[in-house]
């Protein structure tokens, strides 16, 4: 089971995540702009964030680089129904991994999986 904070001003978006999620077995919190994720992601202790990048306030990029500066470790999975070019710039800027909307269950819970298990994210005792 993770720990993982979902980030997307869609309702209807969040209530699926959450329910694919929560079936899968993991622990779900929600945000509904960055700005309201990086203070949750701030205050909790959190094993993923599940970012959409389409969002007021502080958009996605933007939070994957506030946490990125924070902690270069991090386990980020970027998701959008915009471009592809934005979903490529999330991996630039840090996401371990980004999803396509519409998102397909079995898709979201293999990259989640992938991620958790990615070693190379795992902080190292130097960080610091």
């Amino acid at each position: 089971m993770a720990r993982i904070l979902i980030v997307d001003d869609e309702e209807g978006d969040r209530l699926f995540q959450s329910t694919v999620l929560v079936n899968a077995g993991h622990e779900v919190r929600f945000a509904g702009d960055g700005e309201s994720a990086l203070a949750k992601w701030r205050g909790g202790e959190f094993d993923l964030v599940l970012t959409d990048l389409a969002m007021p306030r502080l958009n996605g990029l933007q939070l994957i680089q506030e946490i990125r500066q924070a902690d270069p470790y991090a386990r980020i999975i970027a998701i959008s129904g915009v471009s592809a070019d934005q979903l490529d710039l999330a991996e630039d800027y840090g996401a371990a991994r980004s999803l396509r909307k519409p998102l397909d269950p079995r898709s979201l819970i293999e990259a989640i999986d992938a991620v958790l298990a990615d070693t190379s994210l795992d902080k190292r005792d130097d960080w610091r």
